[in-house]
């Protein structure tokens, strides 16, 4: 009688293969299902939504509660979880953010560190102030000049000057331009680096026969890019 040894050669999903993040989407969901339907947990009221009570992306979660008990209650279904999954929380990257009325406590809930200034969030500043606020669109316009400077100095045709802008220095206001509205004066401002950027210094002609339809082409495809970025 023979007997076959088969060898099973085959490892788990990588980080950074492209069904990690789906799988992960249906493992973390389960989670978050029970967060929202617990009725002891209290999250935000919105005008004309649902109740929001977390927010997730890739592997991050964002809890949005009202008081103590609520993140008690909501420690104790991640615990649940944790026992059922193998999974547990990483303390280390794990802050709470006090605002409104309690945005000066400083005290510890559930073991968590108390997150002191502005917390990020996926690369956008939250914090108590208004001035946090616009801290977000200062540091973006230091970037964006600098990326600029880093393209002008290739020897860019006007459609390629119009590629960069529109692939790569717009994309990069739009997510924190859903989150806040630009500002007035910074709007000016990106306006007036972009147009800088498509001339090289002076401005030959002027902004609003750029957006003129000559021959079926329009001279700069732009307005619609920075009308977005403006809402």
């Amino acid at each position: 009688k023979k007997q076959f040894l088969f060898e099973k050669k085959a490892h788990g999903l990588r980080q950074g293969e492209p069904l990690s993040a789906l799988l992960y989407v249906l493992y973390i969901e389960p989670l978050a299902c029970a967060i929202r339907k617990n009725q002891e947990i209290r999250g935000l009221r919105l005008p004309g939504v649902d109740t929001l009570k977390n927010s997730l992306y890739a592997d991050d979660m964002v809890l949005y509660l009202l008081d103590e008990r609520s993140l008690r209650d909501s420690t104790k279904v991640t615990v649940d979880f944790s026992v059922a999954s193998g999974s547990k929380i990483n303390k280390n990257k794990t802050e709470i953010k006090f605002v409104g009325r309690w945005k000066w406590r400083t005290d510890r809930l559930c073991g968590l560190t108390v997150c002191r200034g502005p917390m990020v969030v996926l690369g956008v500043s939250f914090g108590n102030e208004m001035k946090d606020d616009l801290a977000n669109w200062i540091v973006k316009i230091k970037a964006v000049n600098r990326r600029l400077g880093l393209w002008k100095v290739r020897r860019l045709s006007f459609s390629g000057k119009v590629l960069v802008l529109k692939a790569d220095i717009l994309p990069s206001l739009l997510h924190l331009a859903y989150v806040f509205p630009v500002p007035v004066g910074l709007r000016k401002m990106f306006t007036r680096a972009m147009f800088n950027f498509f001339w090289g210094g002076y401005e030959y002609v002027r902004r609003d026969w750029m957006y003129q339809t000559i021959g079926c082409i329009r001279l700069l495809k732009l307005v619609g890019e920075i009308s977005l970025i403006s809402l």
